[in-house]
C-alpha cells in the first residue's frame, strides 16, 4: 500500500470531475487526451480508467522502478500465454512502464503503466453465487496453468518476499520468528514455491464476464503455491485476523476449491497449510500496512478522511500482530 502522505498528495490532486492532472501528464505517453481519465481508487497505486484502458501510477519510493518493470513484463508474458487477466499495453515509445515527475514535492517521481480493460461487472464476495464461485475457482486454475510456461524466475519467492516486508519496518523479533515458524511449516507441508500466482486474486480485483472473471491488479505475483493464490482469494469470509481456522473450508472456499479442481489438480493433503498460508497472508499484510502508517503522524493535519484512515489501519496492523504471535494450533 502506498504511503498515506503521497496517497494524500494525490487524491488531493483530483479535481471535480474525477480528473487529474497527475493523470494528464502521465498520459502523454500513451497519447490519453488531457481531462479525460478519471480516478477509480487508490492503494498501491493511483488508478485512473481511460478511454483505452487504466492508467496505474505509482509513487517510486514506494515501489522501485526495476520491481515495477519485473513485474510488467511477467503480466504481459501471463497474458500472452491466454491466462485471464488483463494485459500491458505499450506506450508510444513502445515501453511498458514509463517514468515522469507529477510536479508534487510530497509523492516526487512515479511509474505509469495503461493496462487494458476487461469487459464485465465489479464484484464483491457477498454478490457472488455458486456459480459465480466455481467461475472463479475455474479462472485461478488457468492463471496458475498459464503460468507454467512463463519464464517468472525473476519474480520474489513468496515466503521470502513477506519476511523481508515484516523486516523492513521497525525491529521486531517476536514477529520475525513468528512468520519464519510459518514459513517453515509451508515449505515442510507444500515444498518449494514455484507456481506464478496472482498474490491476490479478490473478487473485487477482476472484471465478471460471462466466460468468468479476468484478474487485474497483478502487484503481487510471486513465486508461491496454487493454495496461497486460493486461501487468499477467500481471505474476506472471515475476519482478517482469524488465521487457525481455514477460509478454504468456509461454504465460498469449498466451492472455489471444487471449480479450481475442474480445471487442475489440487491436493487434497495440501489443504493442511492452509492456517500457516493465512499466517504468511497475514504477515505480509502487516507488512505493508506499516510501511504506509512510515512518516509524520497525522495530528490533526489534513482531510478528516487521513486521519480516520490512519486510525482504522493502525487497529488493523495491531490486531494482525497479535493474531500472528498466537501460538498456532499443532
Amino acid at each position: 500500500m502506498m504511503q498515506l502522505a503521497r496517497l494524500a498528495a494525490l487524491a488531493a490532486s483530483v479535481r471535480d470531475d474525477g480528473s487529474s492532472p497527475v493523470a494528464d501528464e502521465a498520459g502523454l505517453r500513451w497519447t490519453v487526451p488531457a481531462g479525460t481519465a478519471r480516478y477509480v481508487r487508490t492503494s498501491a497505486a493511483f488508478v485512473l480508467a481511460t478511454p483505452g484502458g487504466y492508467l496505474r501510477l505509482t509513487p517510486v519510493r514506494d515501489r522501485a522502478l526495476g520491481e515495477a518493470r519485473t513485474n510488467v513484463r511477467v503480466a504481459a508474458a501471463l497474458a500472452a500465454a491466454g491466462a485471464p487477466v488483463t494485459a500491458p499495453l505499450p506506450s508510444t515509445s513502445g515501453r511498458l512502464v514509463e517514468v515522469f515527475e507529477p510536479g508534487l514535492p510530497d509523492v516526487g517521481r512515479m511509474h505509469a503503466s495503461l493496462i487494458a480493460s476487461a469487459p464485465g461487472r465489479y464484484l464483491e464476495l457477498a454478490d457472488l453465487g455458486e456459480a459465480d464461485l466455481l467461475r472463479w475457482g475455474r479462472s485461478l486454475a488457468r492463471v496458475h496453468q498459464a503460468g507454467r510456461s512463463v519464464d517468472a524466475s525473476a519474480l520474489a519467492a513468496w515466503p521470502d518476499a513477506v519476511v523481508a516486508g515484516v523486516g523492513s519496518v521497525a525491529p521486531d523479533a517476536e514477529l520475525l520468528d513468528a512468520v519464519g515458524l510459518a514459513g517453515e511449516r509451508c515449505l515442510a507441508l507444500l515444498g518449494p514455491p514455484t507456481t506464478l500466482v496472482h498474490g491476490d486474486p479478490q473478487p473485487d480485483n477482476a472484471a465478471w464476464g460471462p466466460g468468468g472473471p479476468v484478474f487485474f491488479d497483478l502487484d503481487d505475483m510471486a513465486l508461491s503455491w496454487p493454495l496461497a493464490d486460493a486461501a487468499m482469494a477467500v481471505r474476506d469470509a472471515q475476519p482478517i485476523d482469524c488465521l487457525d481456522r481455514p477460509a478454504t473450508d468456509s461454504a465460498v472456499g469449498q466451492a472455489l476449491l471444487r471449480g479450481y479442481r475442474e480445471v487442475a489438480d489440487l491436493d487434497f493433503g495440501e489443504e493442511r497449510a492452509v492456517s500457516s498460508l493465512q499466517r504468511l497472508s497475514a504477515a505480509a499484510t502487516y507488512g505493508r500496512l506499516m510501511l504506509a502508517l512510515e512518516g509524520p503522524a497525522h495530528g490533526g493535519r489534513g482531510p478528516a478522511w487521513l486521519g480516520a484512515l490512519h486510525d482504522r489501519l493502525t487497529g488493523v496492523a495491531q490486531s494482525l500482530r497479535a493474531a500472528l504471535l498466537i501460538r498456532p494450533s499443532p
